[in-house]
């Protein structure tokens, strides 16, 4: 199953697994792994093509042709975001794990608005 990930120039193909043969009807799995570089948290667009030979079968021997009608069928893209690295943790003290940060997770910085007649006026 041949993946495009020219859209997820970060990641680098570790491993794939192919499926071999699947019957008329039944389901298979086929995988991919991709590995990300340490201590980034890379994004991107995996384009996915499922490439098959079609095959007739003799019936009465179960044996499948030799030969065979080459096809593809298009998959929907997968695509990583930052918000797939990201897990949500329920706080039920907001005011104490805020005060509990320690200093070196926290910017500070002052914005001015300049001078104005109104606040919408700087939006």
């Amino acid at each position: 199953m041949p993946i495009d990930a020219s859209e997820a120039e970060e990641f680098s193909e570790l491993a794939s697994k192919a499926l071999n043969s699947l019957p008329y009807d039944s389901p298979g799995q086929a995988f991919v792994a991709f590995e990300k570089p340490a201590g980034v948290p890379a994004v991107g667009k995996f384009s996915n093509t499922l490439t098959f030979v079609v095959k007739e079968v003799d019936l009465s021997t179960c044996e499948a042709e030799d030969d065979g009608l080459e096809d593809e069928y298009q998959l929907e893209d997968l695509e990583v975001v930052a918000a797939d690295y990201m897990v949500k943790v329920s706080v039920s003290n907001f005011r104490n794990a805020w005060e509990s940060m320690n200093e070196e997770d926290e910017h500070v910085d002052e914005y001015g608005l300049g001078q104005r007649e109104r606040v919408w006026e700087k939006l």
